[in-house]
Parts: C-alpha cells; sequence; structure tokens
C-alpha cells in the first residue's frame, strides 16, 4: 500500500461540564484541532471517532457533534461511548448509523468493533455474530495490513483483561486478530495516552481532546490536561503515530525511557523507577516553522543533544541515560526543542533512580501530575 495520514479522535466530550472546562471549552479545542489540520504540511485523509462524543447522549449534544462531524470534510469511521448512549443506543444509531464498520481505504482495512453490547456485569463484550463477521473479513483479507480500532482499552495485567473488559471476550478477539496483518489496534485510552504490546501486537490509547481527566475527586472531580489528538501515518506497511496537543505552537514529548510509556497528555505522567542504562524517546514538533534541535538533562545539569532519528509532520529523537552518570534516588528527566524562529518548548518526567538489580531497565513505580513551574537552565 501507499501513504494514508489518519486522525484519531477520542473522548471530544461536547457538551462537557465538569470542574473547569464548559461546553464552549470543547468546541474551541474541536476548532483548533480543524485548524491544525489545515496547516499540517499533508492532509488528514480519515478521521477514526472513538467515543465519548458527548457528555450524556441527549438530543442536543448528538446533533451537535453530527453537524461537528460532517463538516469535517473528510472520510469517518466511529464508535460510541458509555456518555453516548445514556438516554438508548438508537439514538446514536439514527444519526450515526450501524456501528461495526469493515471498510477499505485505498490497501488499508479498517475494522471498528462496537463493544457496548453490556452484559449484565457490566463488561464490554462481542456478540457471537460479530466475531463471524469479523473472522469472515480477516479470511478474505488475510495478508492485507489492518487497523482495529475499538472503544476501550486492551490491556493485560498478571494474566487477566483489567476491566471493564470479559477476558474471555478478549482472549477469543486476539486468537482471531492472530490470523491477520495487524497494525495496530486503536483503543480510547480512557482520557490518556499509552503504547504497549498484547500477544506481540501493538496497542495504542488516545488521550481526549475534551482536555480533562475525570478523578471523581471533590471539589472538581476531574484535572484538567492538554487537549489533543493522535496523528497516524501509515507508509508502506508501517505505522507511526503523534499525539498532537491542539493548543501548543511548539510540542515536545519524553515518550518511552526505557520501553516503559511515560503517559500523557500531559500533566499526567508515568513515574519511573530506572535500573540501568537505558534509551530516551522524544517527538516533537513546531506549527508553521521547523525544529532545529532536542536536547535532554537531569534537573541542574548541562544539556545533551538528542539525535534526529525519523523526520515527517513531526521529528522524532533518540538519546540515552547512562546510569552510572545519575545519582541514587528521585531525579527529573528533561528535554528541550528550539526552533527555527528561536522558541522553545519543554516536557519533564520524574523518576527513581535504584540501585536494585532488575531484567528490566525500566518499570513504572506510579502514575502521577508533573508540570515544571519554572524555565529550566
Amino acid at each position: 500500500m501507499g501513504y494514508a495520514l489518519i486522525a484519531h479522535i477520542c473522548d471530544i466530550h461536547f457538551g462537557a461540564r465538569i470542574g473547569r472546562v464548559f461546553p464552549e471549552d470543547v468546541i474551541r479545542w474541536w476548532q483548533m484541532m480543524v485548524e491544525d489540520w489545515r496547516l499540517l504540511k499533508l492532509p488528514v485523509e480519515v478521521a477514526l471517532i472513538c467515543g465519548d462524543m458527548t457528555m450524556s447522549g441527549d438530543d442536543q449534544q448528538l446533533d451537535y457533534a453530527k453537524g461537528a462531524i460532517e463538516a469535517l470534510g473528510v472520510d469517518v469511521c466511529l464508535l460510541p461511548g458509555e456518555c453516548d448512549i445514556q438516554h438508548g443506543k438508537q439514538k446514536w444509531i439514527e444519526r450515526f448509523g450501524a456501528p461495526d464498520r469493515f471498510f477499505r481505504y485505498g490497501g488499508l482495512n479498517i475494522v471498528a468493533i462496537d463493544m457496548l453490547n453490556l452484559d449484565a456485569e457490566r463488561k464490554w463484550t462481542m456478540s457471537s455474530e460479530q466475531f463471524h463477521q469479523l473472522s469472515k473479513f480477516i479470511d478474505e483479507h488475510q495478508s492485507e495490513p489492518l487497523i482495529v480500532m475499538l472503544q476501550p482499552l486492551l490491556r493485560r495485567h498478571e494474566g487477566m483483561f483489567r476491566p471493564p473488559w470479559d477476558s474471555d471476550v478478549a482472549e477469543a478477539l486476539l486468537e482471531r486478530l492472530k490470523h491477520a496483518n495487524v497494525l495496530c489496534v486503536l483503543c480510547s485510552g480512557m482520557h490518556t495516552n499509552s503504547e504497549h504490546l498484547v500477544d506481540s501486537i501493538p496497542v495504542i490509547g488516545t488521550g481526549a481532546l475534551c482536555g480533562f481527566y475525570p478523578t471523581g475527586v471533590l471539589p472538581e472531580r476531574c484535572i484538567l490536561t492538554r487537549p489533543g489528538y493522535r496523528l497516524i501515518i501509515v507508509e508502506d506497511g508501517a505505522v507511526r503515530t503523534f499525539f498532537r496537543e491542539v493548543t501548543s505552537q511548539v510540542q515536545v514529548t519524553i515518550v518511552s525511557v526505557g520501553g516503559s510509556h511515560t503517559l500523557g497528555p500531559r500533566p499526567l505522567v508515568n513515574v519511573l523507577d530506572v535500573f540501568g542504562d537505558c534509551a530516551i524517546y522524544v517527538q516533537a514538533y513546531a506549527r508553521e516553522t521547523e525544529i532545529v534541535s532536542v536536547e535532554m538533562g537531569l534537573g541542574g545539569s548541562p544539556w545533551i543533544p538528542m539525535r534526529k532519528v525519523w523526520d515527517g509532520l513531526w521529528s522524532e529523537w533518540e538519546g540515552a541515560l547512562s546510569a552510572h552518570e545519575v545519582g541514587w534516588g528521585q531525579q527529573l528527566l528533561i528535554a528541550r526543542a528550539r526552533t527555527s524562529n528561536g522558541y522553545e518548548a519543554f516536557d519533564a518526567i520524574p523518576f527513581w533512580m535504584r540501585s536494585l538489580p532488575s531484567q528490566r531497565a525500566t518499570s513504572i513505580h506510579e502514575v502521577s501530575v508533573f508540570e515544571l513551574l519554572s524555565c529550566p537552565r
């Protein structure tokens, strides 16, 4: 196959009114995303939209979502979320059609599977007919590249799949996907970013466009996050992805350290335990200008230039953390991007440098919230 640029958009929540997020905020971020597409060097061709599109699924919110999506002017594939069907799934279907989709775009196959067939225990599941349709599609297009879109994040932990998954359904789904040429499984990240493997299949969770992460903790019941969406480049059977923050003119993100993903959207972070030398992977983007350098450093240490390993709509950079140069205890890893017109952007990840032996270079210590309070120099 050739080239395709896809936008994966999750948790839009039109009509949201929670904490310091109001309906007009979500509309503004949606409009910023559309404007962001206009400024890209290449056009977005397909939008994969994963619920929740609305906050409560009432007629007004669903109608607004329908109008906004139709105005995108690109091919669209949609899945509902639980918030979208609080007044019944039929309201959603009347506006957007049947959720399960099997379609081809150029030489790329895209399958969207609606798993909102909730059982009595509120677990997400698939019907026998859905399994039959998926198996039939895979048999007919076995060697062709495939992207699968699901709503709930597919993640195995200690041998079991995390709720709201039914573990038997998850295992049955993976068994069928083993016979396909799956490039990746795209999921709503439940308002967070993630990248991991499940049975050697890349699973990518995308953070929320709505700009908040629900906590349930009073008084606001949420924390504010950077609103964004994911750009996906599919070229010659390979996939690259980048979470684009719509409010950031210049953006740099520490994506992984020693193979451990750092979460996001910021200020959400995975605080890491680091046990030895490890690779640092960073992505950077600048709107209407160019990234000329990316550097890494520890709090108070000199900046170390990183090596550019890919350049396209965004750029990707690599560096190395040497354990013998880092003191034990809590540390701070910082990345700095600079543009051709003198602008800068920063990202930072707290981590613990451990003296304990481990088979892995890094592991996730805890999920936390972190922001720099001043520009590091």
